[in-house]
């Protein structure tokens, strides 16, 4: 996609009309009308501004496709989070485990010091998961 391209898809998606994005950068609306249409391009403080605005970096913006790169994102982001939410999942799994665990081995007679390290450690062993889950 070119910058012309690019300025009109980010401009719909917000829900911007011309002359709505001519106010903020503080051109007329037919500056913004010649951008989109390739006749001319913004001055370079503009494109910056524009960045700015939309939240683009301006490799992308000039010579990418936003498009695609913002559903790039959206997509490593639900893996991330489909991780994470797994990862959690098993780390209360695990804790809920490790109480159960500590019945039986207290109705198997086992000590209760050794009932207290199995526990502390299935707790911390949970907790460092969700930790490095959350980073």
């Amino acid at each position: 996609m070119a910058f012309s391209n690019n300025l009109q898809f980010l401009r719909t998606r917000q829900g911007q009309t011309q002359e709505q994005l001519a106010e903020l950068l503080e051109v007329s609306r037919q500056s913004v009308s010649k951008w989109e249409s390739a006749q001319s391009f913004p001055e370079m403080d503009t494109i910056l501004r524009i960045c700015d605005l939309y939240g683009v970096d301006l490799d992308t913006l000039m010579r990418g496709s936003v498009e695609s790169s913002l559903v790039e994102d959206t997509a490593q982001y639900d893996a991330f989070m489909n991780r994470f939410s797994r990862r959690m999942a098993f780390a209360i799994g695990g804790i809920i485990a490790g109480v159960g665990l500590c019945g039986l081995l207290d109705a198997k007679g086992v000590s209760e010091y050794l009932i207290f390290a199995v526990l502390l450690l299935i707790i911390a062993v949970c907790t460092v998961v969700m930790v490095a889950s959350s980073l």
